[in-house]
């Protein structure tokens, strides 16, 4: 009788647990969705593994509508070069005018190693090229997975529409809810 007890009480405190997160996560949908309209930002789900591990699928990011001060690093949220109406995001590595060279698992700009810390571990082509004035050079974290500049080149400021300020970690919640 006591075992059945202890199973229903750990079963009991995790769907206590669940609803808690569901309900929390739920109000803070809702606030970033009201705060989007008053703002100047834009909510959008990930449906690609390209930005892996820093945004996994499932995860919601709140854009900056605009593309001033774009700074290397940065995550950016832009339409398609190739003129469909995809929107991707991507890491700006390289910015406008900088020599860009990708040698292996290597990249350096204006011939300095640079560090690659957020991406995930894997092999890039090889490049060497200089990003055009007003554009920028960006790839996916995943670089495996990643479609990027060093598919479609580098990309024109003027189709940036944003630069990702906060995510929200929903794949947490969704990794949790698939264990219960």
């Amino acid at each position: 009788m006591s075992n059945f007890k202890k199973i229903f009480n750990n079963e009991f405190k995790a769907e206590l647990i669940a609803n808690i997160i569901w309900n929390v996560s739920s109000i803070v949908i809702i606030f970033l969705v009201v705060l989007a309209f008053i703002m100047n930002f834009k909510i959008s789900a990930i449906p690609t593994p390209s930005m892996y591990p820093t945004i996994k699928p499932y995860d919601i990011v709140i854009v900056k509508k605009g593309n001033k001060s774009i700074n290397r690093g940065d995550i950016v949220s832009f339409y398609s070069p190739l003129g469909d109406d995809e929107e991707y995001l991507k890491r700006v590595i390289a910015l406008p005018e900088e020599k860009i060279e990708i040698a292996g698992d290597e990249i350096f700009i204006n011939d300095a190693r640079i560090e690659d810390s957020y991406a995930a571990e894997g092999t890039f082509a090889l490049i060497s090229e200089t990003v055009p004035k007003s554009s920028y050079f960006v790839m996916g974290d995943n670089r495996y997975e990643s479609f990027d500049s060093r598919d479609f080149n580098s990309i024109n400021e003027d189709i940036i529409t944003g630069k990702v300020i906060y995510v929200i970690k929903l794949s947490y919640v969704v990794n949790f809810f698939k264990k219960i």
